[in-house]
C-alpha cells in the first residue's frame, strides 16, 4: 500500500507486487490504484495459479517369479515428482506379511526428483501371491500391483521303474 506517492507530468512510479498463497488453485485480486486524474481508480487484474506436487510411479506392477519358500528377492519401484513443489509421501501400504520395505516416512522427494523404492517378497508358502503396494501422498495416490510366485518342488526320478527280481522272504535286495 502505497499513499500520498506523487506523480510530477512525463514522470512514472513503478509497483511491485509478489504472489504467495497456501491455497492450490487459480487465486485472483485487483490492484486499484487512486488518482486525481480523468480515470480515478485505475484496475490492474492478478492472477496466479499454485500447483500441488505431482505423484508418478514409473510402473503399475512388479513380479517376482520363482521364489523359494524361506528365500527372498527384490525389485524396485521408481517414485518421482515431475512438479516443482516438493512431493511428501506419508504412507506405503502393504496388507500381506509375503511383501515389505524398509523405508521410513514420510518421504520427500525434491522437484524434479526421484526415489528408488525397495520392495521385497519372502514367501513362506507354495503358491501365487497378490497384493497391492497403495502410495498415499500430498500430490495423489497411487496403487501398484504385487505379485509373487514361490514353485512347488518337482520331484524327479531317474528311473520310472525298478525290478527287483525274485526275493526270497526275509532277504533284501538293492
Amino acid at each position: 500500500s502505497i499513499s500520498n506517492g506523487i506523480v510530477n507530468p512525463n514522470d512514472s512510479l513503478s509497483l511491485s507486487v509478489s504472489f504467495l498463497s497456501n491455497t492450490v488453485g487459480l487465486q485472483t485480486d485487483t490492484v486499484k490504484i487512486f488518482n486525481n486524474s480523468t480515470t480515478p481508480i485505475t484496475k490492474i487484474a492478478l492472477a496466479g495459479t499454485i500447483v500441488a506436487p505431482t505423484l508418478s510411479v514409473q510402473q503399475d506392477s512388479v513380479l517376482f517369479l520363482n521364489t523359494a519358500v524361506g528365500d527372498s528377492s527384490s525389485d524396485v519401484v521408481n517414485i518421482s515428482n515431475p512438479s516443482i513443489y516438493p512431493l511428501t509421501i506419508n504412507s506405503l501400504q502393504i496388507q500381506s506379511s509375503y511383501f515389505y520395505h524398509h523405508e521410513t516416512l514420510p518421504i520427500v522427494i525434491q522437484p524434479t526428483g526421484n526415489k528408488i523404492v525397495t520392495l521385497n517378497f519372502q514367501p513362506n508358502a507354495f503358491g501365487t501371491f497378490v497384493d497391492t503396494l497403495k502410495i498415499l501422498s500430498n500430490g495423489g495416490n497411487k496403487s501398484v500391483i504385487l505379485r509373487g510366485k514361490s514353485p512347488s518342488p518337482l520331484l524327479t526320478l531317474s528311473k520310472d521303474t525298478l525290478n527287483f527280481g525274485d526275493v526270497a522272504i526275509g532277504n533284501s535286495r538293492q
